[in-house]
């Protein structure tokens, strides 16, 4: 596999990964993004590529860093206001804004940081 089908695969599964955290079925992503459900099956599965108008599309629609989907660096979602998956657990759990805040605060923290807030005495 060389470079370039390395990155391409790396990429799909990132789509992949960020379908499963929506928890959305190939069909209703697909039906967001306007392609068949076949194609992001075919991505899914390393047959195809994604174009770059699919990606444009799969980072306006979720609102996902376009960084985070081509080379996996930084946070998935490109603004963490209007985060799906936060606004979700935010209403599941019927947390205030102070509580949803922190949330997203602890979210932001790098894996060190995280550990060492979390680390019991």
């Amino acid at each position: 596999m060389n470079m370039s089908e390395n990155i391409n695969t790396e990429i799909n599964e990132r789509v992949k990964k960020l379908r499963k955290q929506l928890h959305l079925t190939q069909a209703s992503f697909a039906k967001k993004i306007n392609v068949a459900t076949s194609t992001v099956g075919t991505w899914e599965i390393n047959k195809r590529n994604i174009k770059p108008i699919y990606i444009s599309a799969i980072c306006t629609t979720f609102k996902i860093n376009k960084e985070w989907l081509l080379f996996g660096k930084g946070e998935i979602f490109s603004n963490n206001e209007n985060n799906p998956v936060i606004s979700q657990i935010a209403k599941e759990y019927n947390l205030t804004k102070t509580q949803t805040n922190f949330m997203k605060a602890f979210l932001s923290l790098s894996k060190k940081q995280k550990d060492l807030a979390s680390t019991e005495e």
